[in-house]
């Protein structure tokens, strides 16, 4: 219960006639008293019953939202009192450590039914809800606040906040025939790789790109993989987010929540891409344990930006372990990698995929107009064994955090 300053402006008038009551012989003066100090109390204890009386249904508008969009939670609120209003306040908080907003007082008048509505502006692709809720009611008197309810994060259904597309899914079946078809798949090689069909010793006239070179290096002798013939219509994705802890300071927090969004904006938009060609796409996700998914057709993208708008914030796993692990697979497959960071470890890592796989082409994303020095050397290094590098500049003030 919250006691409002309506109550102390109460007091000094209670006061005031308690003094006025000295200076003159008024026979009405012990009734009057008696009135304005027991009016409070009334006040509350109607307060009290008409609590008890408000009801309340809560639900999200959408499921799904596009980044920037607004996204709702919709409070139905009816009163079984037969007489009066009842005025609800509501305040909420948008995140952790973020600042009280409030709504405006609403009226809930008796035996009839009322929406309010609690927006969000979506800002960052995945689960959005706020972190807590409050409903409060006035006294008839309004000298009291007192608590009807309250959320926390858990009671919101949470409304999935979708990475961009090329053109949104709301749309596209009316646009389908106009999807864009920029992205490019790198040049195919010679070879037609796919599963793994043997390991077998070197022989004269066998291409360097076949040798296994953990294999080779464990048994100290050149071994080669044989292979059967590739899907080249099927792509391999594997993508690098940041974690983003609820634990970090405000600005680093905003800044991975940035890189996040890029790496997801960058894998939705050639998923769509690549899908609208005819491509398959084989997406190898972290959720932190290893999972894929597989599509086959633009039918399944809205699906695809479904799971990729549901990883996890936290759970972080070493990007060099995922591309180990495909390493270790043998898949010689085409592979489009995405990454907002590049150095020595990541690029030993993808030098030994490169030299199993069909054809990589990686996505590189930077938040600075200018990449690092020490990424043009690495660059160099993987385009020598045969990596197609797209370096994509998104500085910061274009999206903001």
């Amino acid at each position: 219960m919250i006691v409002r300053p309506r109550f102390f402006y109460w007091l000094i008038l209670s006061l005031a006639m308690w003094l006025a009551g000295h200076f003159g012989d008024w026979p009405w003066h012990n009734f009057l008293m008696f009135f304005l100090l027991f009016l409070p109390v009334l006040s509350l204890m109607a307060g009290l019953w008409r609590s008890r009386h408000i009801h309340w249904q809560m639900q999200r508008q959408k499921a799904y939202v596009e980044r920037g969009e607004t996204a709702y939670w919709h409070f139905d609120l009816s009163s079984s009192s037969l007489w009066a209003s009842s005025y609800i306040y509501a305040s909420y908080l948008s995140e952790q450590g973020g600042e009280t907003e409030y709504l405006n007082p609403f009226p809930v008048k008796a035996k009839e039914k009322l929406r309010i509505s609690l927006e969000l502006t979506s800002r960052h692709t995945g689960p959005l809800r706020p972190y807590s809720l409050e409903l409060r009611i006035l006294d008839p008197m309004g000298f009291f606040s007192l608590k009807l309810s309250s959320f926390q994060a858990e009671a919101f259904d949470p409304i999935l906040v979708l990475p961009r597309s090329l053109v949104s899914i709301l749309d596209k079946e009316e646009s389908r025939a106009y999807l864009d078809e920029g992205e490019a798949i790198s040049k195919k090689s010679d070879f037609d790789l796919d599963e793994i069909d043997l390991i077998r010793p070197l022989r004269p006239g066998d291409n360097r790109r076949d040798v296994h070179w953990k294999l080779s290096a464990r048994l100290q002798e050149w071994m080669v993989r044989q292979y059967e013939k590739a899907d080249e219509n099927e792509l391999f994705f594997v993508f690098n987010l940041p974690a983003v802890s609820q634990s970090e300071n405000a600005q680093d927090r905003a800044y991975h929540y940035l890189v996040r969004d890029l790496v997801l904006d960058h894998v939705s938009e050639a998923a769509q891409s690549f899908l609208s060609q005819g491509y398959k796409l084989n997406i190898r996700l972290r959720r932190p344990w290893r999972d894929q998914l597989r599509v086959d057709s633009l039918d399944e993208y809205n699906s695809l930006r479904i799971q990729l708008a549901s990883l996890p914030l936290e759970p972080q796993v070493d990007f060099t372990k995922q591309l180990s692990e495909e390493s270790l697979e043998g898949l010689a497959a085409f592979y489009c990698i995405f990454s907002a960071e590049l150095n020595e470890e990541i690029t030993s890592e993808l030098l030994i995929l490169a030299s199993q796989a069909q054809g990589i082409l990686l996505r590189l994303i930077h938040t600075e107009p200018n990449p690092p020095q020490s990424w043009k050397v690495l660059i160099r290094r993987l385009s020598a064994a045969g990596v197609r590098v797209s370096l994509n500049r998104q500085p910061m003030g274009m999206r903001g955090i």
